[in-house]
């Protein structure tokens, strides 16, 4: 199961016109692993920022009172300390 799950995502990172990354189901199936730990940390070891919002009040609260992607990327952003 764990390996078809890492092909669809190495299949849809391969693509030039992918669209975002929307992964759903069940909850403690291992959504957070599966994406998080094994397939950003492989692919993208720097280049990613994970963002848990029962966690971090502050994003969450940020992103609650603004509809502006743009903003929010560069909050997310300046927060994290990453580009």
């Amino acid at each position: 199961m764990l390996r078809n799950a890492t092909n669809l995502l190495t299949k849809w990172n391969a693509r030039k016109n992918r669209k975002p990354l929307i992964v759903w189901g069940a909850r403690q199936v291992g959504k957070t692993y599966l994406v998080k730990d094994i397939f950003a940390e492989e692919y993208y070891s720097n280049a990613y920022i994970y963002i848990d919002f029962k966690i971090e009040d502050e994003i969450r609260d940020f992103c609650d009172h603004t509809a502006n992607a743009e903003k929010i990327i560069e909050y997310i952003s300046l927060y994290k300390g990453k580009d």
